[in-house]
């Protein structure tokens, strides 16, 4: 066996492990759901059947019993996301990138009406994408700029076409954060800010990279802390629909 074949073998097995964890992944989240619901069911009718009865102490620990499942069933359907993300098959077509925007923006409309989020977005361009997970990247990257905000929030969203590759841009005037943890804001369960401050998952911008990976294009970050961020990502402008999943 050459060296050749051999470094081919080694990558083909590690696709097929990678292939075969994210699939018990999505399997463990889905089988998870079920008794989630069961749990968030009877701690709902105790609350509201029994709350009157308990002392104040015991209201608060049913509370943060409550809150609990509600993070982790946020956690598992992120879980979820995440895996179906990696399985399957992508649908590369010609997308108007505003269109899909757009369709992004409006599940995000009671947060943008509630926090007077004023968003302004430059001519984009028509990409080769899957169009399902670019609205995914455009409703992550922008839900992810409206919360960590402490103003008004203002967003803006350009494109900037090159000869092999489209770079976008979400650039917001929020918190911002450190540059020397760029890389680390991109892996799963990373987290620079505590729970109780900005709550979340902590997968929604390792579900953009991983979207972005599976495209074939790069995401990274420019921040100043206080001033805000940039969040950057590249579409090459003829995708090579024969690469494997990584």
């Amino acid at each position: 066996m050459t060296d050749e074949q051999g470094l081919q073998d080694e990558i083909e097995r590690l696709r097929q492990s990678n292939d075969d964890l994210y699939k018990f992944a999505y399997m463990a989240a889905h089988e998870l759901q079920e008794p989630l619901r069961t749990i968030e069911s009877f701690l709902t009718l105790l609350n509201e059947r029994y709350s009157s009865e308990l002392t104040e102490e015991a209201n608060e620990w049913l509370s943060e019993t409550v809150a609990g499942a509600v993070r982790m069933r946020d956690l598992i359907h992120s879980l979820l996301t995440l895996s179906l993300v990696d399985s399957q098959e992508l649908q590369f077509e010609l997308v108007n990138s505003t269109d899909v925007l757009q369709a992004a923006l409006v599940d995000l409309k009671p947060v943008i009406e509630a926090q007077q989020v004023q968003i302004v977005i430059s001519d984009l361009p028509t990409v080769q994408a899957d169009e399902v997970l670019l609205a995914l990247l455009f409703r992550n990257l922008i839900g992810n700029s409206i919360k960590y905000c402490s103003a008004r929030p203002t967003i803006k969203v350009r494109a900037i076409q090159k000869k092999e590759e489209c770079i976008f841009e979400v650039s917001d005037n929020g918190i911002g954060f450190e540059m020397k943890y760029a890389d680390k804001i991109f892996l799963p369960f990373e987290r620079l800010h505590s729970k109780m401050d900005y709550p979340g998952t902590g997968l929604g911008l390792a579900l953009c990279k991983r979207i972005i990976d599976r495209h074939g294009g790069k995401i990274w970050a420019q921040s100043i802390v206080n001033e805000g961020s940039t969040f950057s990502f590249s579409l090459p402008t003829l995708p090579n629909n024969t690469v494997r999943k990584l």
